[in-house]
């Protein structure tokens, strides 16, 4: 009878650790997934910030915004990943701001 007693808290203590590893597991697949929406959050933040700097460069230099998102790229070196990336860009006026947006194709449905 010890023996059977052994062998059960023997498998009772593979199971709590097997729970115990897939929990610890779970707890970093998610932390990996949301360092990986931060950061995506972030590159999506970093190209916003790089199109009105593109546009505000060349404001200064020709007097007016860019009218296409095809002169920012092709004059002011602006480098773009039009397979990942929407953007939104809407000229009013050459005086007046374009409105930008960027999003994540794939991701804003």
């Amino acid at each position: 009878m010890l023996k059977m007693g052994n062998k059960r808290k023997s498998v009772l203590k593979t199971v709590a650790a097997a729970v115990i590893i897939c929990g610890v597991l779970a707890a970093m697949l998610f932390l990996l997934g949301s360092t990986d929406q931060m950061t995506q959050q972030e590159q999506n933040r970093a190209l916003s910030r790089a199109l009105r700097n593109a546009a505000i460069s060349c404001y200064a230099i020709e007097g007016r915004y860019p009218d296409t998102l095809e002169k920012m790229v092709r004059d002011y070196g602006l480098v773009i990943d039009t397979d990942k990336y929407f953007i939104y860009y809407d000229v009013f006026a050459d005086n007046v701001m374009p409105e930008i947006f960027v999003d994540v194709k794939g991701e804003s449905e």
